[in-house]
Parts: structure tokens; sequence; C-alpha cells
């Protein structure tokens, strides 16, 4: 729209007169007369209808005008409101995305949880393992509800970055949301895990952290949770490894190579 006439719609706009759309009805039409001088008033009739037509046009258009003006203002009024990206879910519950990595563990875009995990693609997680003073290992039991590793044992707290969270804040999120652990900063960096099968192709990074509980565990994540020597762990791995998530085999397997845990 040029500038002169978005002008003109600014000033129609504000004009004073509240009932200026009424000039645009249509006078009724003159009622017939039976007798010879009905001629003359016919002429007369169709020259007020073709007067009133041309109202109509005018008003038609000054309508159509009013249309255009209040459009105009409709897309300044939406311009000024903040975007939103229609048809993204929320990272979180049932519409959770992730950032999907190149092998160098660099962002290459995003997809929902479900997918990730039915494409294989590589993607970011956290495992937080929880000794007390003893030294014993707090682990889970993940619920039956799990889409992957339902009912088997893992990591005192784990899960999977949201889009543009780093691995630390991931961290501290996954203690308080799962086991009731608040922190006031992110735990000790223990491990680096590559991306492969045996992780889920996630880049792993696993903290240690000493707490003694008792926890608050969250009942849509973890069936029960219970503290096990390190000793006891080696021997259920070896003997057992079924009952283990195979990340939190990968993660044992790892620091029982480095000398920080029993083989």
């Amino acid at each position: 729209m040029s500038l002169k006439s978005w002008s003109f719609f600014r000033r129609l706009a504000t004009r004073p007169s509240p009932n200026w759309l009424e000039k645009c009805r249509l006078p009724g039409p003159p009622a017939r007369r039976l007798d010879n001088a009905a001629a003359p008033e016919c002429a007369a009739s169709e020259r007020e209808n073709e007067s009133a037509a041309a109202g109509l046009a005018r008003c038609a258009g000054i309508r159509a005008g009013w249309g255009i003006f209040r459009a105009g203002q409709f897309c300044l009024e939406s311009a000024r409101r903040p975007m939103k990206c229609v048809g993204m879910p929320e990272p979180d519950g049932l519409g959770e995305w992730f950032d999907v990595v190149d092998e160098n563990d660099q962002i290459v875009g995003r997809a929902p949880r479900r997918e990730v995990h039915a494409r294989g693609l590589t993607h970011r997680a956290v495992h937080v393992l929880v000794f007390n003073r003893e030294g014993e290992l707090f682990l889970q039991k993940r619920s039956m509800t799990k889409d992957t590793a339902p009912g088997v044992w893992d990591s005192s707290a784990s899960g999977h970055l949201g889009v543009g969270e780093d691995y630390d804040t991931c961290a501290v999120r996954e203690l308080a949301e799962e086991i009731g652990l608040r922190t006031t900063g992110a735990p000790q960096r223990w491990l680096r895990l590559p991306a492969c099968p045996d992780s889920g192709r996630e880049f792993v990074w696993v903290y240690r952290l000493e707490a003694e509980g008792p926890f608050v565990l969250n009942p849509e994540e973890i069936e029960r949770g219970g503290w096990f020597a390190p000793g006891e762990i080696a021997r259920l791995v070896r003997e057992e490894p079924a009952r283990f998530a195979d990340s939190f085999r990968l993660i044992w397997r790892n620091l029982a190579a480095r000398g920080d845990v029993p083989s």
C-alpha cells in the first residue's frame, strides 16, 4: 500500500462522525403511479437509482478501504508481538526435544526424543554416581514405564540434555528431578564417554558426588533405589549383566579399567 493511500485510511479511521456508514444505505424504490404521469416519474426514479447506485459504489469502496486499513493495523500489532514457533513442542514431557550432534559432539540439529531413539541419532546425556561416606553407591531401579531399559538398575541419576542445555546444568537438574537432591553447583566431572551403540548413541559425561540421603524418588522415573558396595556391583555386573542398563555397564567397565572401581 502506498504512503498516500495509508494516510487516507488513517484519516478515514478518525472521522468525527460515528454514523458515516449510515449514508451507504440505498433508498427504497419509489411508489409506482398508474396514471399518465408515470413516465416522467419513472425517469426521475431512474436518475435517483443511478445516483443511489453511484453512492453505493462509493460506500463499497470506502468499506473495502476500511477493511484494508484494519488488516494493516492487525499486521502492525502482530509484528509487535513476540513470535512463537508454531508446532515446536516444549523440551519436556511428551514433547521433549534433544539437540542432535555430530561425531565431534557439535550440534547439527534437533529432533523429538522418540525420533532420536527410533533412528539412532547421536545426542547427549549425563550420569551422576552418588556415593555415601562408607563408599557405597546409590543405584536406582528404573520404572517399568520408561521407553528405554525399563526395570533395570542404573546410575543414581541420569538423563538427556534438552535443547540448548549444557552438561553441567543437566546434571544438576536430573539430581533434583529424579532423587530430590539439590546442589548449589555441578558435581565433579569424572569420566567422559564417546557416542557408541552401548551408550545408546549418546555422548556422556559421568559425574561423582557424595551425599547421604535420604532421597525423594520420582515415581515416574524410579521404581526403587538402594545402596550397594562397589564389590557387590562388580560381581553382579559380571554374573547378572542383564539386571543393569547397558549404559551403566559401559560406565562401570570404563571406571574399572582406570582402577577407580572394582572390576
